[in-house]
């Protein structure tokens, strides 16, 4: 790998944090400036060398390059007359091409996959170490000293950001537009830094270096006080630890003494901020304002929407969509639009759309699960995390999840074979 190719590849890992601050406009942020300068340095090394690795016209590559036409398609019948649907239209290809196939040929016609899987850890936990500083500096400067850092980072949307928690404390939201967006961004790398600190042996660094990045890792998820993050964190331990049962045993018959250690580790580093700021009271009133809130009502009224309009819409529509931005295109302002992903897809690209996104998803998660090293623990924690919460958003337009996908890929095919020694 020459050091052009490698910092193109480390500039684009460092960016993905900052789907917010520092964007130059609603629909131009640094992600996508990023992935545009891979994509360029991907078509310069095709015209170079004249080839393409056979792994990169996998299935997903081409159940991803069949979504993207029924999105066209959809435009084509339903969105041609409305600019809205245009721009749509737009953030679906922009965010396939560069935040997944871009990166993923990046990967798989990489010839030195051993060095780029190392780097690729290594960065992904620098960039989420900083924006999980970042982001504590600024739920304590915020909250405690009367500095709003929200107002010394440029931002083009939702400038003013004050979500009260329990009254009196402000969520934190990192470089992110909203906290539960941070806390989305989170679930998905924080196994993958888990991995790399404990378990793959890249990290030089003695045990207090590892246990403070932790910590600060999963403080920052605290202070977003992402109720998402809260309950699908530890589901997705419990599921992966379920499927991977004889490991797991193995594994817990094999270290009991460090993860009884670990526990208690961890319950005294909770009662000591607990001290402080009562989190046990904090995290509990979260979960019950969430489930009993205006928020709650707003989903539930989105989605009945959705339930309600979807069925009736012509056959045509069902199979193909409403077009991209949809509910714009029937009629309706933003309070209609939709808080899944998948009923995003549905509604705006029909049941061949959400067909051809589910097989995409299907064939990641047969293929993660024919991993045989230790990694696949952490891989399917952040992939259960990426789809479960996107039935809570519906923000494709984020790198996280694509970027995942594409690790997973890249991983699947360069060393899917390899055992793990412990």
């Amino acid at each position: 790998m020459n050091t052009v190719e490698k910092n193109i590849f480390i500039l684009f890992i460092l960016a993905i944090p900052f789907t917010s601050a520092f964007a130059i406009s609603g629909t131009i942020n640094l992600p996508i400036i990023s992935g545009i300068a891979l994509f360029i340095f991907c078509l310069l090394s095709i015209v170079q060398t004249k080839k393409i690795s056979l792994n990169f016209f996998c299935y997903e590559t081409k159940i991803i390059i069949l979504f993207l036409f029924f999105v066209l398609l959809s435009y084509a019948i339903n969105g041609i007359p409305y600019s809205f649907s245009l721009n749509h239209t737009l953030a679906y290809f922009s965010s396939f091409i560069f935040f997944l196939l871009t990166p993923l040929f990046f990967f798989l016609n990489n010839k030195t996959p051993q060095q780029l899987f190392r780097l690729t850890l290594k960065w992904i936990f620098i960039s989420v170490l900083t924006s999980s500083v970042f982001s504590l500096v600024e739920f304590t400067l915020t909250n405690f000293c009367g500095i709003t850092v929200s107002d010394l980072i440029p931002r083009v949307s939702v400038k003013e950001y004050d979500p009260f928690i329990v009254g009196f404390l402000i969520r934190s939201r990192g470089f992110a537009e909203e906290s539960g967006h941070y806390g989305f961004m989170i679930e998905i790398f924080a196994p993958l830094c888990a991995y790399y600190l404990y378990k793959s042996g890249f990290f030089i660094k003695g045990i207090f270096y590892k246990n403070i990045s932790m910590l600060c890792i999963v403080l920052s998820i605290l202070t977003s006080f992402s109720v998402a993050s809260f309950l699908l964190i530890p589901a997705c331990i419990i599921i992966s630890l379920t499927l991977g049962y004889k490991p797991t045993i193995e594994f817990i018959r094999n270290h009991h003494k460090k993860i009884l250690v670990t526990i208690i580790l961890l319950l005294f580093v909770w009662q000591i901020i607990n001290l402080f700021i009562p989190l046990t009271e904090i995290v509990q009133i979260t979960i019950e304002e969430k489930f009993d809130s205006f928020s709650f009502e707003d989903r539930a009224f989105r989605s009945n929407f959705f339930w309600q309009t979807f069925p009736k819409l012509p056959l045509i529509n069902i199979l193909f969509g409403v077009g991209p931005s949809g509910f714009r295109i029937l009629g309706h302002d933003d309070s209609f639009s939709f808080l899944s992903l998948y009923q995003t897809i549905t509604f705006e690209i029909g049941i061949v759309g959400l067909m051809c996104f589910g097989s995409f998803l299907l064939s990641l998660f047969i293929k993660l699960m024919t991993i045989k090293h230790n990694i696949k623990f952490f891989l399917i924690i952040s992939f259960l995390c990426g789809i479960i919460h996107y039935n809570s958003i519906s923000n494709y337009w984020y790198p996280w999840f694509w970027f995942l996908c594409c690790f997973i890929l890249f991983y699947y095919y360069s060393f899917k074979n390899v055992v793990s020694e412990n």
